[in-house]
């Protein structure tokens, strides 16, 4: 199966909508926000998340050009050489192609382009596939939780360090745990406590 990966722009909003809406839905335990908080989101909401100075939003697309992957950066807000990884989902059929890989190395590129030298993110525990390709792709639990505040999920902080590189395609290195500082809320609502 073919896919091709690239930031979503403003005139992709509709399409960002129903993706992110069948995300909610069919794994709602797998995200911070939820399906009836962002279906009430305006059009505008939609839009201004793909504004070209807003987050990065990357999409996965498959052969016949229907989104069916998601992934967004973000900077942390008091250290600007640290990024968050977001929002990352695949659409069932397209699991297994590598679209998922290549949604969190779009997300990788982008924040050592930005300077940034740790990358987090955050898994539901018990969410082993997608646990299980952070590990492959270089990131390691760096032994900080949060209990989600909406269901009281339990949340696993995961890192890696970005090497820059002179190609252009940055490398991960799995961080020492005391390397983290701080956590993040998402441009998703907030992962950590409510």
């Amino acid at each position: 199966m073919t896919h091709d990966v690239r930031r979503l722009m403003e005139d992709n909003h509709v399409e960002l909508r129903a993706l992110r809406l069948r995300a909610l839905a069919e794994e709602p335990t797998a995200f911070g926000s939820t399906h009836a908080r962002e279906e009430a989101f305006p059009e505008s909401e939609w839009r201004s998340r793909l504004r070209p100075d807003g987050n990065p939003h990357y999409g996965g697309f498959d052969g016949t050009g229907a989104l069916v992957g998601l992934c967004v950066g973000a900077l942390d807000p008091v250290d600007p050489h640290v990024a968050d990884l977001l929002a990352m989902w695949v659409d069932p059929p397209s699991r297994g192609t590598g679209l998922a890989a290549d949604l969190v190395r779009s997300v990788i590129t982008w924040a050592s382009q930005q300077g940034c030298r740790t990358i987090r993110l955050h898994v539901t525990d018990g969410n082993a596939r997608a646990e299980a390709l952070y590990r492959r792709l270089g990131f390691t639990r760096t032994g900080r939780t949060a209990v989600r505040g909406r269901d009281a999920a339990l949340e696993i902080e995961m890192g890696s360090l970005v090497q820059p590189s002179e190609t252009g395609n940055p490398t991960v290195i799995p961080p020492p745990d005391q390397f983290y500082t701080g956590l993040v809320a998402t441009a998703y609502g907030p992962l950590r406590g409510a």
